[in-house]
């Protein structure tokens, strides 16, 4: 005999299982109809449709959360190995630095110089000029 469900959310929850020992209701599966168990426990055919629709929706989300992972280390892989090559660079800047400065260090220059047979000046003439007035720039312009 079926009750509707309404029938059965009326009644208080003790009283819809009064008929039937706790360990019947963990024995038997919710899947199955109680019809289904007396004449060789089938599944019913929406039953089977929806778990085999939950199944292909986990194995979708799977695949997606698989294939979001593989982006996602592909990414970090790269990010790791420019990494690596800003790491090289940097090295290669700081020696270069260290060559430009030991190219124009002082020593250097002279050694420079002595190769070029150039002589230092005993003598440094500074020659300054005196910045003009505003009459003498009209003067000097006539």
């Amino acid at each position: 005999m079926r009750t509707s469900v309404r029938s059965m959310w009326q009644r208080p929850f003790a009283d819809s299982l009064s008929w039937q020992s706790p360990m019947a209701l963990v024995s038997q599966p919710f899947w199955r109809s109680p019809s289904a168990a007396r004449t060789g426990a089938r599944l019913r055919p929406r039953t089977a449709l929806g778990l085999l629709l939950i199944v292909l929706l986990l194995s979708a989300a799977g695949w997606l959360y698989l294939e979001q992972t593989a982006v996602i280390e592909e990414a970090h892989q790269s990010m790791s190995i420019l990494q690596e090559m800003q790491k090289a660079q940097v090295r290669d800047i700081r020696y270069l630095q260290v060559q430009v400065a030991q190219q124009t260090s002082m020593e250097q220059v002279y050694r420079y110089a002595q190769a070029r047979r150039l002589q230092p000046e005993e003598r440094v003439d500074i020659l300054v000029v005196q910045p003009l007035t505003r009459n003498e720039n009209l003067a000097q312009a006539r």
